[in-house]
């Protein structure tokens, strides 16, 4: 009789496919799992691992296939819906599968905490599913913290710097990005919505860094100091940024001037020099005056 949770199965059998890209049959799947420290003691017949995979599709949204021109190898079909989704569910999978593994080591891997959506973040997507609207109570950072419940139509959920957003249509009719950890509260209704038509929730962001989206793109030019610039570019600051030639460590990025990037710009402290907006750069640096001045 297996011990081990079938979610674990199913994690396991994802990650040992994607590490080998394509490259088992499934007797050699099969092998690796009774050499695998996971395995309980129990066998993977094939008509188990069919099992599994259905569970997987199902599960995850993730097809394993066979390629029987290759010699009846697996691997992992690229998902033409939102490639980017699968390949953070791919990498979260194989963290997990690989914690799984070496429990011996727990105290030696060190993931980072973040809010997490818990069971609203389940209940939101099972409302975009059958488009139910949504009862929320939600407290916002207003100064008494007081929760305000409203009707929303929820569209989507994102991620972003380590906390999930539920967004949505609140009665007033605008879309908003709705933190999970400040949900008290989160209601299916008997009221039902349709998706808008034509509606692109990641257009939405394309231009902004984080959630928001209350202000217009620009142009943004900035000069990195400090040996900082390999960090920029690896770790690039917006999807849109691209150096500038000519000018040595200076990046261009067309973006929303929000919080959330200026708080990313005041990260860097004076490794950063902001070149334009002449806005911006007079705004960094009447707050670096006002930081000096607190501290001093």
């Amino acid at each position: 009789m297996s011990t081990l949770p079938i979610i674990q199965r199913y994690i396991w059998l994802v990650n040992t496919i994607a590490r080998f890209d394509g490259r088992l049959t499934f007797g050699e799947i099969s092998r690796k799992w009774a050499e695998s420290p996971m395995n309980d003691g129990s066998s993977l017949s094939r008509s188990t691992f069919y099992r599994y995979r259905e569970g997987i599709r199902e599960l995850f949204g993730i097809a394993l296939e066979c390629d029987a021109a290759r010699g009846n190898v697996y691997y992992i079909a690229q998902d033409d819906c939102d490639g980017r989704l699968q390949t953070w569910l791919l990498d979260t999978l194989g963290i997990a599968n690989v914690v799984s593994e070496s429990r011996a080591l727990s105290g030696r891997i060190l993931p980072e905490h973040s809010p997490s959506g818990g069971a609203n973040l389940v209940t939101a997507v099972e409302a975009m599913q059958s488009g139910q609207v949504l009862q929320m109570s939600y407290a916002g950072f207003n100064p008494h913290n007081i929760p305000s419940t409203f009707g929303i139509r929820p569209y989507a959920v994102k991620q972003s710097m380590n906390r999930w957003y539920l967004i949505g249509e609140g009665e007033d009719g605008h879309i908003r990005p709705y933190a999970f950890d400040r949900i008290r509260e989160l209601t299916p209704t008997q009221d039902t919505f349709e998706f808008p038509s034509g509606f692109d929730v990641d257009g939405l962001f394309v231009h902004s860094v984080g959630v928001m989206t209350d202000e217009k793109p620009e142009r943004v030019a900035i000069k990195v100091y400090d040996g900082q610039a390999n960090y920029v570019r690896s770790l690039p600051l917006h999807h849109s940024q691209e150096e500038i030639e000519g000018s040595p460590d200076t990046f261009a990025l067309y973006v929303r001037p929000t919080v959330d990037f200026i708080m990313k710009l005041r990260s860097y402290g004076p490794a950063i020099e902001v070149v334009s907006p002449l806005w911006l750069r007079r705004q960094l640096a009447s707050e670096a005056a006002l930081t000096r001045e607190r501290n001093s």
